[in-house]
Formats: structure tokens, sequence, C-alpha cells
């Protein structure tokens, strides 16, 4: 990914104009709080294009990073294509990241309008044809978190040099087991001996939260 490695200016930070297609608080939202704070500050400068106002946009102004709200949709309005174009000038944005196809879409807009590399972080296990599409026409790159995802976008046609994969990290200091679990089941007052079945996700419809407790009592009352 030449292009996007070199695209800053010497002397002065890379500036990332982060264009992220919603900002609710799910794994996409997390991860693009861990990837801002994370940046070496010396190196790095982020704004940020959101849909709407929330707790995640309070979150990333707490960062110290601008954010603008715009409307973001799989057919962008003109007034949202205006406002990426601007903020990008106003800012000497160096390089358009984009999360979630609609995002993608309007981020390979207007960096093709100011002539600006645009890469699309693939969130999930799959490369839609959508993506794949957007990313083709508008001459972007992509990102994959997976060996699945990434070999699917080569697959797919998707040239070499424009797709990347590189695996999600993981805060060893804070996500770090115990060993054998006790004092966990200390905390719950359960016993070493008691099956113990565990759900990580959100309360969201599209997690799934519903399955796991029919599949939970279903599995409890087995004979």
């Amino acid at each position: 990914m030449q292009s996007v490695t070199s695209a800053g200016r010497q002397g002065r930070p890379l500036h990332i104009l982060e264009v992220i297609g919603n900002a609710s608080i799910g794994g996409m939202e997390r991860y693009i709080i861990n990837f801002i704070s994370q940046l070496p500050e010396n190196e790095f400068q982020v704004t940020c294009i959101c849909p709407y106002e929330s707790s995640f946009t309070t979150s990333l102004r707490n960062l110290g990073t601008e954010v603008y709200i715009t409307p973001i949709s799989d057919d962008p309005a003109w007034r949202s294509i205006q406002l990426t174009v601007e903020v990008a000038r106003l800012h000497e944005i160096d390089v358009l990241h984009a999360h979630m196809p609609k995002a993608h879409v309007l981020a390979g807009l207007a960096g093709s309008l100011i002539h600006k590399p645009v890469v699309a972080a693939i969130h999930g296990m799959d490369v839609t044809s959508q993506e794949l599409g957007i990313a083709r026409l508008l001459g972007s790159e992509l990102t994959t978190n997976c060996q699945e995802a990434y070999t699917q976008a080569l697959a797919m046609g998707m040239p070499a040099d424009r797709v990347s994969l590189i695996h999600n990290g993981v805060n060893i200091q804070l996500f770090t087991p115990d060993g054998d679990g006790n004092e966990f089941r200390k905390s719950i007052d359960q016993s070493k001996d008691t099956p113990l079945i565990g759900f990580v996700g959100r309360l969201e419809f599209e997690k799934g939260p519903d399955m796991f407790l029919r599949s939970v009592h279903y599995i409890h009352y087995l004979p």
C-alpha cells in the first residue's frame, strides 16, 4: 500500500479522515476508539465524520478528535459528499479511512474528487460484492482482519497489492485469563464442577442473544 504509507508530507503528522458508517457502541466502534487511542500523536492526526451524535462521538472528542456530523447512506446525498470533500481540504487530509460499505462509498467518492488515497476496513469475515465493487470502481484499498476475508477478496479479483491482512490486536494486560477460572467461579458463587456456558456480544437482535438463551435452555434440560 505504497500510495497510503507515503501519503504524509515530510515534517508533519499523517492526517487521517475516519469516515464511520455508524455511531453506536459495537465492535467496529470499539475498534476505532482503540485504534485512534494507540496512534502515536507525533506521527498521526485524526479527524472523524459520523452519521449522528452519540456516546461514541463523545468518546471520540474525549480523545481530542474533531468530529463532523453528516448523513451517511448507500446513496450519499450531495451535501454529505460536499462536507467530506471540504473537511478533507480544510484539514489537509492525507488518507481517508472508511468503515462499513456506505462509508466506503462516501469516502471513495470524496477521495476520487480530491485525488487522495482511500482505505476501507472490512470488519467481518466476509467481503461483500458491494464492498468489492466500490473498491474496484473507485480504486480504494482494503484491509481485512481475518484470513478468510483476505483470501476471499483475492479470490474475487482484488489485486494483491490493494488488500492487506491486519489482525485485530488484543490488550494482554486487560484480557489475560487467570488460568483455571476459579476466581470467576467464586465471584458468581459456582463450584469448580458446574458447567458454564457464556455469551459475548451486544444485546442486539443481530447478535442472537435470544437464540443463545433458547440453546442454553435446551442444553440444560437434556436427559
